[in-house]
This record gives C-alpha cells, sequence and structure tokens, in this order.
C-alpha cells in the first residue's frame, strides 16, 4: 500500500525492562496485502512480490477473527541488513469470510500516508504484532517512519480473509543481532509463536 518511504526511516522497538533498540533503514515501506486464490495449502502470489511468502508454514495456529475460524500461518521472517520482513498468511476452514479490521492493532490511532493528511487509520493497522529477542531481552516493535507511519499493512478494516483464498498481512521490524538465529513472534488474538527460524 502506497509507494516507499523516504530514506532514513526510523525503526524502534522497547525492550521488556525498558530497553530500547533503533535503527535506521532505508525504506520502511510494506507492502500490500494480497488475496490469492487457494492451492494446496500454499498462497500462489506474482514473483517478487515482497509482500508475500510462498512455501511451507514457520508456525502456524487456528484462532478467531470476527468469530470466524480463521488459521494464521508465519509465512516469512526475513532478516535482510538492518530490517527484518515479516508476512502472515490467513486463511478460513469454512464457508465465512472474516473482518480483519483492528485484530492485530496496537490500539492507538495512526494518520495514514495511504490516504489525505487528515484521515485515520486507527484501529486497523498491523501494528500491535511483534518480536522479541529472547536472548538479549529485546522487543522489536513494528518500524515507523519519520512521520510516524507505520511500516506496515494498514486500512485493515477492509481486509478480508475469505473462503477462496488466503489472505496475507505483511510488516518491516529493525534486525535482531547477526548471531540472534530465532525470535518469538507476538500476534494480538493468536498469542505467541516460540523460537521462529529467522531466514
Amino acid at each position: 500500500m502506497g509507494g516507499a518511504v523516504a530514506c532514513c526511516a526510523l525503526l524502534a522497538g522497547c525492550g521488556g525492562d525498558g530497553e530500547t533498540k533503533t535503527v535506521t533503514v532505508g525504506d520502511a515501506g510494506a507492502g500490500a496485502r494480497t488475496q490469492t486464490p487457494r492451492t494446496t495449502g500454499a498462497a500462489t502470489t506474482p514473483a517478487g512480490d515482497p509482500a508475500t511468502a510462498d512455501g511451507p508454514a514457520l508456525a502456524s495456529r487456528t484462532g478467531t477473527i470476527d468469530g470466524v475460524r480463521v488459521t494464521l500461518e508465519i509465512a516469512q521472517l526475513q532478516r535482510s541488513g538492518q530490517t527484518t520482513a515479516l508476512s502472515l498468511r490467513l486463511t478460513t476452514d469454512g464457508d465465512k469470510r472474516a473482518q480483519v479490521s483492528s485484530t492485530f492493532d496496537n490500539g492507538t490511532f495512526d494518520k495514514s500516508r495511504s490516504k489525505d493528511a487528515s484521515s485515520i487509520i486507527g484501529g486497523s493497522t498491523l501494528d500491535g504484532v511483534f518480536l522479541v529477542d529472547t536472548k538479549n531481552s529485546k522487543k522489536y516493535l513494528v518500524g515507523r517512519d519519520t512521520e510516524n507511519n507505520c511500516a506496515c499493512d494498514v486500512d485493515l478494516g477492509g481486509a478480508f480473509v475469505n473462503p477462496d483464498g488466503p489472505l496475507t498481512l505483511s510488516a518491516t521490524f529493525g534486525a535482531p543481532p547477526a548471531d540472534i538465529e530465532a525470535v518469538d513472534v507476538f500476534v494480538p488474538q493468536f498469542g505467541t509463536f516460540k523460537d521462529v527460524a529467522l531466514g
């Protein structure tokens, strides 16, 4: 959603014990969410789309969104330089669709870079998701650019998990140190996925 964000955007994360991890990156923009036809358990996505990930899930769990049973898969957790890209793949196991809305939001209202400056998208972003480096006791929040825009999918009030195909959502975080091979991933409504391997 939207284009690239200005160079040297700021990504910050706060440690659970008050420790803060801050890094700068060239592009904090996350890719657009995609709805793709369901195949044999894996999403079919355009080649080179940075917001999506094909193949087997790194971790998965079933929960409820909008009263509908939904399976959430961590499709990608890829470190690249000073950033880490996360892709989540959501599917339903029935014939009902689930509206994502504020499911993954941190509860704070944010303006949208994809609309005019006066619009707000509070309650409908992916900024409630975070990573935890348990070895160094550091928590990585979803990245923000210099104007405090979320480096994640936004406007999720209009996003649905449909029976005919998975919904892929993405967010960008700062990268843990190079010696960290796995992190915990917390996703609102789905809890903590322990020791998810970093690609």
